[in-house]
Parts: C-alpha cells; sequence; structure tokens
C-alpha cells in the first residue's frame, strides 16, 4: 500500500482537528496508508467538508480522509488522466489538474 504523509501546515491543522493537538510543541506525524497500492498521492487540499482531498496520480483516483483516517477513493472517468494539483473552489467544490489535458471538479 501507498503511504499518504501530511507535512506543514495542513499537517498541524489535520492532526489538531483528529488528536486534540493546539499545533504547539512537539508532534506526532501518523501516516495513512491508501487503499490501491502504488497510487502515488500527490497534491492535497483542505475541503469545505472538514476533510483532506487528494490526488492519486498513479492510482487515476481522487481520495478523501476525514479526521478518523478513512479513506475514500473516487475514480476518475478518464483511463490514465493522472491528477496531480487539487484546490478547493469558492464553489464549494474540488478542482483539479489532469495530465489528460483537462481540469476535473469533484463535489464534497
Amino acid at each position: 500500500m501507498q503511504t499518504l504523509k501530511f507535512t506543514g501546515a495542513l499537517l498541524a491543522t489535520f492532526l489538531g482537528a483528529c488528536c486534540g493537538s493546539s499545533g504547539g510543541g512537539t508532534g506526532t506525524v501518523t501516516e495513512f496508508p491508501t487503499p490501491t497500492t502504488d497510487s502515488a498521492p500527490w497534491g492535497i487540499a483542505a475541503g469545505p467538508d472538514g476533510n483532506l482531498w487528494f490526488t492519486e496520480t498513479n492510482g487515476n483516483k481522487i481520495g478523501r480522509i476525514t479526521t478518523s483516517g478513512t479513506i475514500t477513493e473516487f475514480p476518475l472517468p478518464t483511463a490514465g488522466s493522472g491528477p496531480s494539483d487539487i484546490a478547493a473552489g469558492p464553489d464549494g467544490n474540488l478542482w483539479f489538474t489532469e495530465g489528460a489535458g483537462k481540469i476535473g471538479r469533484i463535489k464534497p
């Protein structure tokens, strides 16, 4: 299984939400394995639903991880699209880039 790693401010925010950390002092890094082996998690963004959303470049999927660590994967309709970056949009959806020359949208 591929392992999803969180870093920086996003990690502090996520750990604070799921583990009660205030973000100060020393923290603990928790790794969550993705269900798809070698999925190559790439971009990650906080969604309006309070979850973190990420792209799985090799897995051709968009993933969602809850504050309890539950991961759900959403396959993309274009084979080999290779999603990379993802961002929350002002419309409440998440937008992502695809190597197949497309921009995708997923509703939380």
